[in-house]
C-alpha cells in the first residue's frame, strides 16, 4: 500500500506499508515506509525518509544438510535493515544540479555462524555451507553521498559522485568488524563531448570516459604456517578483514558514431572496460612450488565493438 499527500504546496509526504510472507519458514512481516519533502521555491529541496527492509536469501542455504542428511537452516528468519535517509537538492542553474545524500543503515537478524566471524554480510560466491546458521548478526552502514551534475548541453556533460562511509558487522563471536566493502570512500567522473558533424551537421560522434578512484579492499590476513601444513589458504579467522589493499584507479572509454539518415539511424560503438589496465584482487591461492600463498590478481580490459540499426 502506497499514498501521497500533499500537505502544502511545498510539503509532500509519502506514506505507505508492505507485508512480506516467506512461505518455506513460515515468516510474515510488516514494513513500513515514510518520506516527508520539502520544496523551496528558490531552486532546493529538503527530504527525509524511513523504510524497514527485508531480504530473503538463496534457497539453497534454507534447504542444505549435514552429512546425516537433517535439515539445518530450513527455520532461518530473513535479514532486516532499518533505514534512515536525508537529502538535498539543489538546482544552480538550468543546467547544473548538486545533490548530497546522508543515510544510516541498521541491519539486524542477520544469519551468522555462532562462534565464528562470519556473517552473511560479507557473503559473496559461498555456494555451499552446511553449518548451522542463526539469526544474531547486525550490521551498520553510514555515510553521504554527493553528487555533481552538469546535463548535456552545447554537445557536453559531466557527473561527478562520491561517496564516503563506514561498513560494520558483528558475526556469530559478538565482535564488530569491518565488512569486505568497506572502503571508505569511492569518487567518480564521468564527462562526454558531442559532435555535429558531416554535409548536413546531422551525424554524431561521441566519446565519454569515466574516472573510479576508490579506497583499498578489506580483506583476511593468511595463517602462512598453518597453510604450509595443510597446502592451501588458509586465513586467521578472528582477524577477519583486519587488513587492507592499496587505494586503486580504474578508468573506463568509449566512443560511437551515429549516422541519421530520414527512416533510420545507424550506430557504431567501441567500449573499452577497465581501459587502465588496473588489476583487481581475485583471492589467495596456495603454491605447492614455492610452499607459500600468492596473492591472485588479474587486470581484465574488456572491449566491446557493436553496430546497431534503429528504424
Amino acid at each position: 500500500s502506497h499514498s501521497q499527500f500533499h500537505l502544502t504546496p511545498q510539503l509532500t509526504v509519502l506514506g505507505g506499508m508492505n507485508y512480506q510472507y516467506f512461505d518455506l519458514n513460515g515468516q510474515g512481516l510488516m514494513e513500513p515506509r515514510l518520506a516527508l519533502k520539502w520544496s523551496s521555491q528558490k531552486r532546493y529541496a529538503l527530504g527525509l525518509a524511513y523504510g524497514l527492509h527485508s531480504r530473503t536469501e538463496r534457497l539453497n542455504y534454507y534447504l542444505n544438510r549435514n552429512s546425516r542428511g537433517e535439515e539445518l537452516n530450513r527455520s532461518l528468519g530473513l535479514t532486516r535493515a532499518h533505514h534512515f535517509i536525508g537529502s538535498y537538492d539543489l538546482e544552480i542553474n538550468e543546467n547544473l544540479r548538486f545533490k548530497a545524500e546522508p543515510y544510516y543503515q541498521v541491519l539486524f537478524d542477520v544469519p551468522v555462524i555462532e562462534g565464528t566471524s562470519f556473517s552473511f554480510i560479507n557473503l559473496q560466491n559461498d555456494w555451499f555451507i552446511n553449518e548451522k546458521l542463526i539469526n544474531e548478526g547486525r550490521g551498520r552502514n553510514y555515510g553521504i553521498d554527493l553528487t555533481l551534475e552538469r546535463f548535456l548541453n552545447k554537445g557536453y556533460y559531466f557527473l561527478i559522485t562520491s561517496s564516503f562511509f563506514r561498513s560494520e558487522y558483528r558475526g556469530g563471536d559478538g565482535i564488530w568488524r569491518n565488512t569486505a566493502f568497506d572502503r571508505r570512500f569511492i569518487a567518480n567522473a564521468l564527462i562526454g563531448k558531442e559532435w555535429f558533424i558531416g554535409k548536413s551537421k546531422s551525424n554524431v560522434l561521441s566519446i565519454n570516459a569515466r574516472l573510479n578512484y576508490q579506497g583499498g579492499q578489506p580483506f583476511t590476513p593468511i595463517d602462512e604456517a598453518a597453510s604450509s601444513v595443510a597446502m592451501e589458504a588458509l586465513e586467521i579467522e578472528n582477524k577477519a578483514y583486519s587488513n587492507r589493499f592499496d587505494p586503486m584507479v580504474v578508468v573506463h572509454f568509449s566512443a560511437s558514431y551515429r549516422i541519421n539518415k530520414p527512416k533510420r539511424s545507424s550506430v557504431w560503438t567501441l567500449s573499452l572496460l577497465n581501459a587502465s589496465m588496473t588489476e583487481e584482487f581475485e583471492g589467495f591461492a596456495y603454491n605447492s612450488r614455492t610452499r607459500l600463498v600468492d596473492k591472485i590478481s588479474e587486470a581484465l580490459l574488456i572491449p566491446n565493438l557493436s553496430y546497431k540499426i534503429e528504424f
